[in-house]
């Protein structure tokens, strides 16, 4: 059995949040005032999120992780852990994005490394991050980061990275799988994204000079050029931002 971090809803709108090995026994103490001071106090109306991790260590960073975010930013946490539904072309006719757990990363990293076996190509670079990234580091990711999902047919075919600071919501590594790429599921990704993170000045990616596809994605979605950091002569990052004033609402 792992162990699970818990967000309850109370009956005055608060939100609280902790870890426990079994969520419903832990729910029906709070509800019977017996399970911490703050829920005795503000009494539960019912468990809104669950994350599941491998280590009662794993758990505790995340609870703290959580505590510390607002209380709009634990609602769209919340909120993005519902299914967002999307169409798509050809065979295809829906798919989810959703919250990933850190039970996840296995899948998460093996579709990362398929999508940026193109990229390394490109780049005759096999050894970018993306692809040396080990399992552990991925999954220490998930103790500052959100992760989201793309599942069609309940296989995970897409994902994204991203976490806040400073009014800046910071997007890192959406990746498709190759053969589910150009059905819209990194725009529904980033729409995702987007929707989360309403509180944010601005959205903050990056990608490689040559990364067409990349680059036509993002500006697409209204992304724009602001910064080059160049490492050789024939490779640069690109940054590209996205303010609030420019957001489209769907």
């Amino acid at each position: 059995m792992g162990y699970y971090v818990y967000i309850l809803l109370c009956n005055d709108g608060s939100f609280y949040t902790g870890y426990t090995k079994d969520v419903e026994k832990r729910a029906k103490l709070h509800a019977n005032g017996k399970g911490a001071r703050y829920t005795k106090a503000h009494p539960p109306e019912k468990v809104v999120h669950v994350e599941e991790f491998g280590t009662r260590s794993e758990a505790m960073k995340r609870e703290r992780v959580i505590k510390k975010l607002s209380h709009g930013q634990k609602t769209r946490l919340i909120e993005a852990k519902k299914s967002v539904r999307g169409k798509s072309r050809g065979r295809l006719s829906r798919f989810a994005v959703e919250v990933a757990g850190i039970e996840d990363a296995g899948n998460i990293l093996a579709v990362q490394k398929e999508a940026f076996k193109e990229e390394a190509a490109m780049y005759d670079d096999f050894q970018i991050p993306p692809l040396t990234e080990t399992i552990d580091e991925l999954r220490s990711k998930f103790q500052s980061h959100v992760f989201l999902k793309a599942i069609i047919n309940s296989k995970i075919v897409g994902s994204v990275r991203v976490f806040e600071k400073d009014s800046t919501c910071y997007i890192g590594r959406l990746v498709v799988s190759p053969s589910f790429q150009n059905r819209g599921v990194g725009t529904k990704l980033l729409e995702t994204v987007e929707a989360m993170f309403t509180s944010c000045d601005r959205f903050e990616l990056f990608t490689g000079n040559n990364s067409a596809k990349n680059l036509h994605l993002y500006e697409k979605r209204g992304y724009k050029r602001f910064k080059v950091e160049k490492i050789d002569d024939d490779f640069s990052f690109l940054f590209l931002e996205k303010k609030k004033c420019r957001l489209t609402r769907q």
